[in-house]
């Protein structure tokens, strides 16, 4: 029985592992360039995020990019992209629009003004919900620094008829912890009590 020799065995493994890993999987010209599922956001626009248009040449490595790069803009809830006879088709859906971020619970309107700065999704943003969340972080964590730490902030939605959002802010600021009087310790005069009495 003829026995293979174990460097050809080696690099036989080797050219196949290569092929799969680094050679691109086969690509295929796009004839057409479909977009579905948008409402605000106009297909040329999406087109350009996309990176890709008519007549280019795209495989499944482009394919994971053109969603990836479409992620990024935070425009879209959910993404979805296919090639099916030669046309690439782009499926979205887009996130709702802020219409107003409603600050609720904060009579101050300096203070009000600070947190509004503080967030990330303000008025006329895209919605994002893991966004959204670090805001409410970056709320809380405001509060407390501010001496509010009995606070309780809740969001909540108010969806609007003009397919937008208002996103709401229910804060609960409790008692300002105060602190009424500092007590400075000087070492220094321990230091020198203790050199006064350790000479007696």
């Amino acid at each position: 029985m003829y026995m293979i020799n174990p460097i050809m065995k080696f690099i036989f493994s080797f050219f196949i592992i290569f092929y799969f890993l680094f050679i691109p999987s086969e690509a295929k010209i796009i004839n057409n360039l479909i977009i579905e599922g948008n409402d605000r956001i106009s297909p040329q626009t999406i087109k350009v995020f996309s990176g890709f248009n008519e007549g280019n040449n795209i495989n499944e490595n482009d394919l994971n990019e053109i969603v990836k790069e479409l992620y990024k803009t935070n425009f879209f809830k959910e993404v979805s992209v296919v090639i099916k006879n030669d046309n690439l088709i782009i499926s979205v859906l887009e996130n709702p629009i802020i219409q107003e971020v409603l600050i609720e619970g904060v009579k101050k309107k300096s203070f009000k003004k600070d947190i509004y700065d503080s967030l990330t999704l303000k008025n006329k943003s895209s919605y994002v919900e893991f966004i959204a969340k670090t805001d409410l972080l970056k709320v809380k964590n405001s509060l407390r620094v501010s001496g509010f730490y009995l606070s309780n902030v809740n969001t909540s939605i108010k969806e609007n008829n003009n397919n937008t959002i208002d996103l709401i802010y229910d804060i609960f600021l409790g008692e300002k912890a105060l602190i009424k009087k500092i007590k400075f310790i000087v070492l220094l005069v321990f230091f020198l009590i203790d050199v006064f009495t350790s000479d007696k």
